[in-house]
């Protein structure tokens, strides 16, 4: 079942933006860190993008334990972005409620 980009964006707004901007966010760290990737104690940046991906940085934390930032940076963007979309759609889907319940219906009196 392949899903366009745009029916993507129109059914889940909240949770495609949480993913794009943790993308940008680790992508922009990733190029603020490659200069400095082979001098010693560079690796200890990403304990930034640590605390961005809280809870879900626990889980793939054994995967990257020894890895490069190379590793680390492909790692966020999966687990992380992922962890972000999933808080997108509980927002989405509470946007839903919110929106159905105030909605105004017509009913024709007949």
């Amino acid at each position: 079942m392949l899903v366009s980009i745009r029916a993507l964006l129109k059914r889940w707004p909240i949770a495609s933006l949480l993913f794009v901007i943790h993308t940008l966010l680790v992508l922009g760290f990733y190029v603020w860190w490659l200069p400095s990737a082979a001098k010693p104690y560079s690796e200890l940046g990403w304990l930034l993008m640590a605390f961005v991906d809280f809870p879900i940085f626990l889980a793939y934390l054994p995967l990257v334990d020894h890895a490069s930032g190379h590793v680390f940076a492909l790692f966020a963007i999966l687990f992380g972005g992922a962890e972000w979309a999933f808080v997108g759609v509980v927002f989405d889907f509470a946007r839903r409620i919110i929106s159905r319940k105030f909605a105004v219906r017509a009913t024709k009196n007949i």
